[in-house]
């Protein structure tokens, strides 16, 4: 998915939806995640809508899932591209 050319709203539309289906895949109901995950229902049901969602949200649902190591990728350390060396080469 090209998340770089989505606006905003649909942007956590596709997370929202995207948790949706781990939940379900997990076999959990809203209620069951919202219990494990310490959030409200309401919580995870506005968030699996795209309309509202906290960081702190989605650290505890993916800590239920167990998969709080992917956000290694997400926040892995910059590196510069070939043509960002090449450019700093002839400074």
């Amino acid at each position: 998915m090209n998340w770089q050319h989505l606006a905003h709203e649909d942007i956590f539309e596709q997370i929202g939806l995207k948790l949706k289906i781990m939940r379900k895949a997990y076999g959990y109901s809203q209620q069951d995640l919202a219990k494990q995950a310490g959030l409200g229902r309401t919580t995870i049901f506005r968030i699996e809508k795209g309309e509202s969602m906290s960081l702190d949200a989605i650290v505890r649902i993916l800590k239920v899932y167990g998969v709080l190591d992917r956000l290694d990728a997400l926040l892995a350390s910059p590196t510069k591209s070939p043509m960002q060396s090449f450019l700093d080469e002839d400074k």
